[in-house]
């Protein structure tokens, strides 16, 4: 009769594999999201268990034989849920499930996992909005990509450092990162990254005002992920094809993608996607002159990114709450919700932040005499 012990292995052993069926129904794409979303769910609890069991066995200093096993099963774990988990864990949890990966990894010098890790460490922490320390993580992904010669690895660093980069405001190391990181999955054969990658291109082409060149990209990144059946590429595709036209003065047709992307998100489960779908159908709405709308779309955004620990996108749609306010005649709500975002901008250190005061002294010089 086996030991509780030795139960306990057969349940982490057995909840690896129901995990790995859900992440592997997803990448199938299509309908197939659906139902991998669907098991993750019904067997989270057990899931947890695992981890929880394997972390800290990992961490009870056993012997190095049961170390090891404990280790290397925490690592497949954790690699099992890399896409449901990402839709389903708030980031702080994707974070401790990935640090003790991280741990393991290293405890067993596994560089291959190691680095592994150390990429979805760095997509965690630009999901808080931390986006130096992503790029830290990304940067130490990259050597060990480089150190293997995994060139798969290599572009999804490289891609990833992008993106952080995009966001911290330094445009120009995007566009070089995610040009060397879609020359890769060209020269690989790999259409899903070519899809993500273009797409992430476009964005930084964009931040530069370069409309037309970053339309060009989402339509191809969006035929790829068409192709492919990758829905949640898809929906960032739509969203980032609205902005472009939101941008260009076509508010129409960009409310027309945030609709279709909007109903992406909440077929897949995207928390994160719904969110920033109701955030853009909001700015889109304030700019046609519609605020009791874009008050609700916002206000919507404001809700989800709470819920999933998105301080950047909670900060977004507080100023864009403020805005749709003061335009509406509430200038002491619109200041109260300016001076809440401008808390978050100031804890997430946002570069462009300056902007977000400017206004708010306007508003207090206006209605605070």
């Amino acid at each position: 009769m086996p030991t509780f012990q030795e139960a306990r292995f057969h349940h982490a052993r057995h909840y690896c594999e129901v995990s790995a069926l859900s992440d592997e129904l997803y990448r199938e794409g299509g309908e197939s999201i659906l139902r991998g979303l669907a098991n993750f769910d019904r067997e989270r609890v057990h899931l947890e268990t695992a981890f929880e069991f394997l972390s800290e066995f990992l961490h009870g200093q056993p012997s190095l034989a049961s170390s090891s096993y404990a280790a290397a099963m925490l690592i497949i774990l954790v690699n099992s849920v890399v896409f449901t988990g990402d839709l389903r864990f708030h980031p702080r949890q994707r974070i401790r499930w990935l640090e003790n990966q991280r741990v393991a990894a290293h405890a067993t010098q596994d560089r291959w996992e190691e680095g592994t890790a150390l990429g979805n460490l760095g997509n965690a922490y630009a999901a808080l909005g931390e986006f130096g320390k992503a790029i830290g993580y990304h940067e130490k992904a990259l050597v060990i990509a480089r150190e293997l010669r995994a060139r798969r690895e290599e572009s999804a660093a490289l891609d990833n450092l992008g993106l952080a980069y995009y966001y911290w405001g330094d445009t120009c190391k995007a566009i070089e990162y995610h040009e060397q990181a879609l020359l890769i999955a060209r020269e690989t054969g790999n259409r899903r990254d070519e899809g993500v990658y273009t797409n992430l291109l476009g964005l930084a082409y964009a931040n530069l005002g370069e409309w037309q060149k970053a339309i060009e990209l989402y339509k191809h990144a969006l035929a790829i992920a068409r192709e492919v059946g990758n829905r949640r590429g898809e929906g960032t595709a739509l969203n980032n094809l609205g902005l472009a036209y939101k941008n260009m003065g076509d508010l129409l047709k960009a409310i027309q993608s945030y609709d279709q992307q909007l109903l992406i998100a909440r077929e897949i489960g995207d928390r994160r996607s719904e969110g920033a779908a109701l955030g853009n159908l909001g700015v889109a709405h304030l700019n046609i002159g519609e605020m009791r709308t874009a008050l609700n779309f916002c206000g919507q955004h404001c809700i989800i990114a709470r819920e999933i620990g998105d301080p950047f996108g909670e900060a977004n749609a507080l100023f864009n709450c403020a805005l749709a306010l003061d335009q509406l005649g509430h200038g002491v709500q619109a200041i109260a919700f300016a001076e809440d975002a401008m808390r978050i901008f100031d804890a997430i250190q946002y570069p462009n932040i300056a902007k977000v005061r400017s206004v708010l002294a306007q508003w207090r010089q206006i209605y605070l005499k």
